[in-house]
């Protein structure tokens, strides 16, 4: 099992990590308001700050002499020239708890901002200090929903397709005629036959239909899916996403299986529950450099996305999903899927699941949403914990 998923079944998940995250949040939050209102020579203070800022600073004094950076930290808790940067500190601090709270206070990013103005009554922050964050939380819902209009909606259609056909109506005609006019699906399919599923053959499988036949039409349309999917992630610097989901949508079929949910639809829904990534990349070239800037080793990408979209991409691909009129149940599930603790969807729970299985670092592990996705899904620990897809997609990744 996968580290992340390991933490969150274990009791001793240490408070410390927990902490040393929010710190590094708050240093990333910080250097990019102090950008545009500091010299470049002030940074590295206000990271030091950032990464102290809770401990009091009297425990520093007998090391204030020999350690710059603890003389950089007590001269930015000051209040003479150093006030600014605890200014801006104290501004991240308070945005990145805000959104630490999400699971149990469920307030949009936009309140959140609002309700910081509020705080800043008692005088806080100057004036330049808000305005710097206004700068990065400046995308706004429309903004992203157009930049996902240029995605392939030919190539998520036919995901969509593929998928809604019942089980009981898939058969190798269907599938002979779906991927027959097509070099890639056929390419795709042929791959995994000749490499996975009859390594007894004494030849190599070079038929459609007879690569359908010896996979099955469960299995072939699994595959059909995914190389379907893949062509939304058409170029090289988005490749790792699909694999990502391919991946996803395995552990989600399998934990479909056990959670007494349709597989099938439980896979379609894990190729494209990222699909709002996919429209947050299309974003301009400044925004995805301050993404780039924010999204240091270890910050999830769920926070770089609502500190710079105030929305998180799952909320984002589930209203595209609705504009491309995929099924009500797939939409609310994956605008859901980062936030399982919120939702009643069996489907948002296993993706939540699956995606935690999956060893992704998307958001920030929790206990919280851990224990409400099992819940929903009717799934114990131990059934989570033992979980594994079939060996059929490490065929589906190497095609």
């Amino acid at each position: 099992m996968n580290n992340i998923a390991e933490g969150l079944l274990t009791p001793s998940t240490a408070v410390r990590s927990s902490r040393e995250a929010h710190y590094q949040r708050v240093a990333a939050l910080a250097r990019e308001i102090a950008r545009t209102i500091t010299t470049r020579e002030d940074l590295r203070d206000i990271e030091a700050l950032a990464w102290l800022h809770e401990c009091p600073k009297d425990i520093f004094n007998d090391l204030a002499e020999s350690n710059p950076v603890v003389r950089g930290l007590l001269r930015v808790q000051g209040k003479e020239p150093g006030a600014l940067m605890s200014e801006i500190v104290t501004l991240a601090n308070s945005l990145d708890e805000m959104i630490e709270w999400l699971p149990v206070e469920h307030q949009t990013v936009t309140q959140m901002l609002e309700e910081l103005k509020e705080i800043n009554g008692l005088g806080l922050w100057r004036p330049e200090v808000e305005a710097a964050l206004g700068k990065i939380v400046k995308t706004n819902w429309e903004t992203v929903l157009t930049a996902g209009s240029r995605l392939p909606v030919a190539a998520i259609g036919a995901v969509r397709n593929l998928g809604a056909v019942p089980e009981n109506e898939v058969s190798v005609e269907l599938l002979y005629q779906t991927a027959g006019h097509d070099p890639v699906l056929t390419g795709d399919i042929l791959r995994v036959v000749n490499s996975w599923a009859c390594p007894s053959l004494r030849k190599r499988v070079s038929s459609l239909r007879e690569a359908i036949f010896h996979l099955g039409t469960a299995a072939a349309r699994t595959v059909l899916l995914a190389a379907a999917a893949r062509k939304v992630y058409a170029t090289k610097s988005i490749m790792g996403l699909w694999k990502h989901s391919v991946e996803v949508a395995a552990h989600a079929q399998r934990m479909g299986e056990l959670a007494g949910f349709d597989p099938e639809v439980a896979f379609m829904a894990g190729l494209v529950h990222d699909v709002g990534r996919l429209a947050i990349e299309m974003l301009d070239a400044d925004t995805l450099a301050l993404r780039s800037r924010l999204s240091e080793p270890g910050i999830p990408i769920v926070w770089v996305d609502l500190v710079t979209c105030r929305h998180d991409h799952a909320e984002v691909g589930g209203a595209l999903l609705w504009r491309w009129n995929f099924p009500r149940t797939i939409v609310d599930a994956i605008a859901l899927h980062h936030s399982p603790e919120r939702s009643a969807s069996k489907l948002a729970a296993i993706l939540y699941l699956a995606e935690v299985r999956s060893g992704s670092f998307e958001d920030e592990p929790s206990k919280v949403k851990l224990d409400s996705a099992l819940r929903t899904a009717g799934l114990s620990r131990e059934q989570f914990r033992n979980a594994e897809p079939g060996e059929i997609f490490s065929s589906i990744l190497a095609a």
